[in-house]
């Protein structure tokens, strides 16, 4: 549907989808730093009113040290939809293909990133007394072969394409859903302890 409709449309469809999809996971990683600032914080203050936080402090400054990384990575991947749409269509098309590469590829890290940082913050939450078990993140978006759907892609003249239009929007919506899970359940601990 989506490709006929871009085709329908000389395009603009294509180029309406591929806005809001870099729009998308532009406004969750903004969102997602938001999030990371708050548990930070939470787990700091309550460490102080349980009297620990000199004695994790390491384990503190651990998760400190993986939230700077977080932002890090994510300020530098701060990506303008309009300036990439507007880019892609002066280019011929031509840097249409870096924003398929790094609409994977960025997720990917973040997903990583993301679930390494809230894995040692659920557990250092654990050790403050909220919550048993650590919360787990899952992985879901696959780290998928640019080179490879390029060349399908080409070989295939297009028709690739169908399935690569699919896989990225399902990715996106799967990390999304994943978030649902996972904040339900590390809200409903923090709630339960506050």
């Amino acid at each position: 549907m989506y490709l006929v409709l871009g085709f329908l449309t000389l395009g603009i469809y294509s180029i309406y989808v591929h806005y809001k999809l870099i729009a998308r996971q532009r406004d969750h990683f903004r969102r997602m730093l938001r999030f990371c600032d708050d548990l930070l914080r939470v787990i700091e203050e309550r460490a102080e009113i349980t009297g620990q936080s000199e004695a994790l402090a390491a384990e503190i400054a651990e998760v400190r040290s993986l939230k700077e990384r977080f932002d890090e990575v994510h300020r530098k991947r701060q990506r303008s939809p309009g300036l990439w749409i507007v880019l892609s269509i002066l280019s011929f098309g031509l840097l249409f293909f870096y924003v398929l590469y790094f609409l994977n590829d960025d997720l990917v890290e973040h997903q990583q990133i993301e679930a390494e940082y809230l894995e040692r913050a659920s557990l250092l939450l654990n050790k403050l007394g909220v919550g048993r078990h650590p919360v787990i993140v899952e992985q879901v978006v696959p780290d998928r072969s640019f080179p490879l759907y390029l060349i399908l892609t080409i070989v295939t003249l297009g028709l690739f394409e169908l399935y690569w239009a699919y896989a990225r929007i399902k990715d996106g919506n799967e990390h999304f859903n994943e978030h649902a899970r996972f904040e339900d359940q590390l809200l409903s601990l923090i709630r339960a302890y506050a």
